[in-house]
């Protein structure tokens, strides 16, 4: 899982550009608990599903979602 890392790597960083337009940025950490899981065979199925992203709120109030661990789901990485 890189989204830890993705976290701490941006933190700081993204704190600080957003301050100068009066906006705010809190780490959240997600546990997923599925209903199903499907997995492969010779693996035993992970149950307590994890992922952190920034929940970045703007000047206005409103609030976005922003997650730089990308490539962990196929996408290009940003880096």
């Amino acid at each position: 899982m890189r989204c830890d890392y993705s976290i701490k790597l941006f933190l700081v960083h993204l704190a600080s550009a957003l301050a100068i337009h009066n906006a705010t940025v809190k780490w959240y950490t997600v546990v997923v608990k599925p209903s199903i899981l499907i997995h492969w065979q010779h693996e035993l199925p992970i149950l307590d599903i994890r992922h952190s992203v920034f929940e970045i709120t703007a000047r206005s109030g409103n609030k976005y979602i922003a997650d730089f661990s990308v490539e962990q789901f196929g996408f290009p990485a940003f880096m």
